[in-house]
């Protein structure tokens, strides 16, 4: 209880935002985006149950545990591993973050070659994301990493900033896009992406928000991602699709905080 008063004194207004979202949940119906998010895959060609049936089986041969930060975008990946028309060569990943999910990438497509890249660590942007100054903290978070990335046998890493890719001459059948998502980071990533992708590949684009809000961050809650993929259809260089990255009630509740992955393929 005293905890409880300790957290509503030290942030009032964080406590009455949480109350706020816990009220309109109660009103929301999370079976009806469960049914539209199923939708959205199907107009894709991409089957929901059959992906998350897959994903269940490979957390349990592995023993993956479900965490809190896990999005739709496993899903998606899962869905497309079982496609009989999409052959998956190669896999590129624009931000390793700490390895987990390129460690699910290896299992789902355990045939294909995945490079990941990531900054280098004494990058000051490495260092300052996901508040990873501390010398200790940031020692431990590598280690921990790198020794995912030691197990994983059909993975390269490269420790490269994404605007590296314009040199880039490898072609790819699957990309990843999750690194800084603010502009000018994003539209790039998007761009080198296209450039590099194969003919019938896919893109997919991490966080895309639609509205942007107020005190907003930079490099992950903003509209560069959406406003990039929109201008690149406008001028059919791509057509893209959007699922909601997480179907929590509390992700949902209000809508211009909703995150999005776009699904994105290039039409030259």
């Amino acid at each position: 209880m005293i905890s409880i008063l300790k957290k509503i004194i030290s942030s009032p207004f964080k406590f009455l935002k949480l109350i706020i979202i816990q009220v309109l949940s109660l009103k929301m119906n999370k079976s009806e985006f469960i049914d539209n998010q199923t939708l959205r895959f199907a107009k894709l060609g991409l089957s929901r149950k059959l992906a998350l049936e897959k994903l269940e089986n490979i957390r349990k041969k592995y023993n993956i545990k479900i965490s809190d930060m896990s999005s739709e975008h496993e899903v998606i990946f899962s869905a497309l591993s079982l496609l009989d028309n999409f052959k998956v060569n190669k896999i590129l990943e624009i931000g390793t973050y700490d390895a987990k999910n390129i460690k699910l990438l290896s299992y789902l497509f355990n045939k294909s070659q995945l490079v990941t890249i990531d900054l280098e660590e004494d990058d000051e942007n490495f260092k300052n994301f996901y508040n990873r100054l501390e010398k200790d903290k940031l020692r431990k978070f590598v280690e921990q990493r790198d020794n995912i990335l030691t197990s994983l046998k059909n993975v390269n890493f490269r420790k490269k900033n994404s605007l590296e890719l314009l040199k880039e001459n490898d072609k790819y059948d699957l990309i990843w896009i999750d690194g800084a998502h603010g502009y000018p980071f994003i539209t790039i990533d998007i761009v080198n992406s296209l450039r590099i992708l194969n003919a019938n590949g896919y893109i997919l684009c991490d966080d895309i928000y639609l509205e942007a809000f107020k005190n907003s961050d930079k490099m992950y809650q903003s509209t560069g991602g959406y406003q990039t993929l929109n201008e690149l259809e406008k001028n059919k260089v791509i057509s893209f699709h959007l699922v909601h990255k997480r179907l929590s009630k509390k992700d949902l509740v209000i809508p211009s905080r909703r995150k999005f992955i776009a699904i994105i393929k290039k039409k030259y």
